[in-house]
């Protein structure tokens, strides 16, 4: 399954990065960061993957910003699952995932990479031992 990366700025190429560095190259996964000087316009892209045929997952950098209500707009039907909030734990697992991944497993990744999110504060948590529970 195609996943592709929609950002305000160079979010999504840099995640790209980040993730085939982790992973290996990933010819599923697709970036594009939106409005950058001179750059290609993010209604035009939508509008093109609007008339692809196969489900894919768009994953968005910020609910509710610019790139992620266009993609809602443009994109909400049955064969496309919508995901935003991009991080690298998020990404890494969509990309893990089987190609015939289903809607569950998707959902699953999703509430999975909420718990990667953390704050960790000096002097309140033994930093050693937060990092050796979750590994």
């Amino acid at each position: 399954m195609k996943i592709y990366l929609l950002s305000h700025g160079k979010l999504a190429s840099g995640m790209k990065s980040t993730i085939e560095l982790l992973a290996g190259k990933q010819s599923n996964l697709i970036a594009f960061d939106s409005y950058l000087e001179n750059g290609p316009d993010l209604l035009e892209f939508i509008q093109k993957l609007a008339n692809e045929h196969s489900p894919f997952i768009v994953v968005t950098d910020l609910l509710g910003g610019s790139v992620n209500r266009l993609a809602l707009e443009k994109l909400a039907f049955k064969d496309v699952y919508l995901i935003s909030g991009m991080n690298v734990a998020l990404v890494l697992s969509l990309v893990l995932l089987d190609s015939e991944a289903s809607i569950e497993q998707i959902k699953q990744t999703v509430e999975v990479s909420k718990d990667t999110v953390k704050m960790l504060l000096p002097n309140t948590v033994n930093s050693k031992n937060a990092v050796e529970e979750d590994f």
